[in-house]
């Protein structure tokens, strides 16, 4: 199960500037991120307000299939999964991603609106290595 997790991962890092980034160089989104973890429960809880660097009018993202939204303004609906290597970087296992269950999410923001704000959840069962 270490791939989903991994996969997890990675789709919340692609979109952070590198480090020591200056403002100007930055083009993908800043998250402003809360994160909580139970291992006793083996449940993961996140708060994410990301704002984007110009005008969008849709922002589409990725989830693992356990992970629940319970919060998105505006909202967000589920898609069909299409074709995710958009979403991958070039070092994703392609194994890792076809035995990862995801969905696909889509928000439409308003005009002059630069954030989301998404909260979801859920449990997992990752082994220690």
């Amino acid at each position: 199960m270490r791939p989903m997790f991994t996969a997890l991962l990675l789709g919340l890092l692609a979109a952070a500037p590198p480090i020591g980034a200056g403002e100007a160089e930055v083009t993908g989104p800043h998250h402003a991120m809360e994160v909580s973890l139970d291992p006793a429960m083996g449940e993961l809880r996140v708060s994410d307000i990301l704002t984007f660097p110009g005008t969008i009018a849709e922002v589409e993202f990725l989830l693992h299939a356990r992970l629940a939204i319970s919060r998105s303004e505006p909202a967000a609906t589920e898609v069909p999964l299409g074709d995710v290597a958009p979403f991958l970087g070039i070092n994703a296992d392609p194994e890792a991603i076809r035995s990862t269950p995801l969905k696909r999410y889509r928000a439409l923001l308003p005009r002059g609106v630069r954030t989301l704000s998404l909260a979801y959840e859920g449990r997992f069962d990752f082994p220690l290595s």
